[in-house]
């Protein structure tokens, strides 16, 4: 197998939607191994969560394929807006409808009201219709000549608890004036006073994504006792400080972009179980780990700068790994020595890689992703396997002939298993411009406001 030479097409990530992981806490859950859920209607799927990150599962339209997930993890499709996946939905899914809405065995589960069509799907909705859906995007103000406020009421009638997407941070007071969400994503706008204000009153708050390149916003924080899981997208160290040492909920990290070295930024946090550090390329120095030893998940996705990987042997409780590009073979194989109760292995990009036989001895291993130089013969007698990610490369629009015949291979050879193309991001000089969807794109390329002030919290 080798790993991609060309980047997906922008296009099929801007349709997307927005940068989104579970919309709900763990709330003192053991750390939750993922299932293998079948899911058909709609093409390109991809998953998004504090583990998985962004990795696409090719179908074409109306075809079934499989992806990896958990409880509260965002699904996304080319074609239908987001929405986040519930353990009671089941191994399989039936999903329809469009960039607006998108149903689950036929009922809504996801909308968006960035464009006029939603408002109006929301004045005609019935409670029960309202009652079901699980996400609302708002965008950053409603079309001309819709008058909102009595529709959030509605809606806010019916399902006062649903999670949000907002993209303007003035609307973000009116809107939790009436709902509650456990899972709120903000981008647009720098958050202020009064913003962070609204914010520290939200108790059922669990996930939080937001920016990480503003002064004064990381140790505002601290205002959210119950805050179990944060995405920071382009964390920008050095301007906007480290996290406040103590956030005592805090279970999972996500940083998607940004500048750190080393990570002295994360702090004393002493129940953190999942980091995520997608692209950081200018992280060399992971030591810093060693002081996080119940560590469950480390995610080093595009790191390419990182190259010494000794300290996770001192991250015994390893349960899901993703090493970073630079890891050679000798290091793969100690890994996989220092860690045999692994349940998630990921080497995607990593071409120093070249034989996967050390892998056969981790029979607790569910769910593997692959895209390295290594032959896939070892893959072939791994039907202990629940879940295999391997790369499959495209010509013209095409599967190239030899991976096609090595995914069919697989399929019979695994019959158990779901065996899934994926096509990890390819980074190169636009990076920045692949890694991220529409909306967290939008964070960067905000005007920026006001900052907040020092102690906003306390307010």
């Amino acid at each position: 197998m080798t790993r991609p030479k060309r980047s997906l097409p922008l296009v099929l990530v801007l349709a997307a939607g927005s940068l989104c992981v579970p919309c709900h806490g763990a709330s003192g859950d053991a750390w939750r191994s993922p299932q293998v859920v079948r899911i058909e209607g709609g093409e390109a799927w991809m998953c998004l969560s504090p583990l998985y990150g962004l990795m696409f599962a090719p179908a074409e339209k109306g075809q079934a394929t499989h992806l990896l997930v958990r409880d509260g993890d965002v699904i996304l499709a080319k074609d239908l807006s987001e929405f986040p996946y519930r353990s009671s939905d089941g191994p399989a899914l039936k999903v329809g409808g469009d960039k607006t809405v998108t149903t689950l065995a036929g009922k809504p589960v996801a909308l968006s009201l960035e464009q006029e069509v939603g408002w109006t799907w929301l004045k005609e909705a019935s409670p029960e219709q309202m009652a079901s859906l699980r996400l609302v995007k708002a965008g950053p103000e409603p079309p001309e000549g819709v008058d909102a406020e009595p529709l959030i009421k509605k809606l806010a009638g019916a399902n006062a608890a649903i999670d949000l997407i907002v993209t303007d941070a003035d609307a973000l007071g009116p809107l939790l004036e009436h709902f509650d969400p456990a899972w709120l994503s903000i981008g647009g706008a720098s958050l202020e006073k009064k913003h962070w204000a609204a914010l520290a009153g939200e108790k059922r708050l669990r996930t939080l994504a937001m920016e990480g390149d503003e002064e004064g916003d990381l140790p505002l924080l601290a205002c959210l006792s119950n805050l179990e899981t944060l995405v920071l997208t382009n964390w920008h160290m050095e301007k906007a400080g480290p996290l406040p040492d103590g956030l005592a909920s805090l279970r999972s990290l996500v940083v998607f972009g940004g500048k750190m070295k080393d990570l002295a930024c994360l702090g004393k946090q002493p129940r953190l179980e999942e980091l995520n550090l997608m692209a950081q390329k200018e992280l060399t120095d992971i030591n810093a780990l060693a002081g996080h030893p119940h560590l469950k998940t480390v995610c080093l996705r595009y790191c390419e700068g990182v190259t010494d990987v000794a300290v996770l042997k001192q991250l015994e409780g390893l349960k899901w790994l993703a090493v970073p590009p630079a890891t050679t073979q000798q290091q793969f194989a100690e890994i996989v020595r220092d860690h045999p109760g692994l349940t998630v292995l990921e080497a995607s990009n990593c071409e120093k890689i070249t034989d996967l036989a050390p892998v056969g001895d981790l029979r607790g291993l569910e769910a593997l992703v692959v895209v390295t130089a290594a032959p896939p013969d070892p893959l072939y007698a791994m039907k202990h396997l629940k879940f295999l990610a391997v790369f499959v490369e495209e010509k013209e629009g095409k599967v190239k002939p030899e991976h096609q015949e090595m995914v069919v291979r697989l399929r019979k050879a695994l019959p158990e298993t779901a065996v899934v193309r994926v096509a990890p991001m390819c980074l190169g000089s636009g990076w920045i411009l692949l890694l991220v969807p529409a909306v967290a794109l939008g964070w960067w390329l905000a005007a920026r406001r006001r900052r907040p002030e020092p102690g906003a919290c306390h307010a």
